[in-house]
């Protein structure tokens, strides 16, 4: 599996600027994934699907009820960073840049 363990990043964007932590667990051989955002409540979340690309690509499907939509992610791991972008409808492209491992 590709990415587990906790990862964080910094976002500055018009929607949101803040720190993202995102903790990837194997749960029985599925991705897990737990979000949290500085001063923002996370909306409720379903992870359609999950594409390993390669042996350091995750693409990332992410239904959010709240906006009837899926949020598309890429995302390029190193042992101890990452970086990607997420498609979010209406509002376009986040870039992630400067990923880091947090444990």
């Amino acid at each position: 599996m590709i990415g587990l363990g906790k990862w964080g990043c910094d976002i500055n964007s018009m929607i949101y600027s803040g720190k993202v932590v995102i903790d990837i667990t194997d749960n029985d051989g599925v991705y897990h994934f737990d979000l949290s955002l500085t001063d923002f409540d996370v909306p409720e979340y379903e992870v359609v699907d999950v594409i390993e690309e390669g042996n350091d690509t995750l693409k990332i499907i992410v239904l959010v009820p709240m906006l009837a939509r899926e949020i598309e992610m890429t995302v390029t791991f190193t042992e101890n960073s990452f970086s990607g972008m997420a498609k979010l409808p209406f509002l376009g492209k986040i870039k992630f840049k400067d990923g880091y491992r947090i444990s």
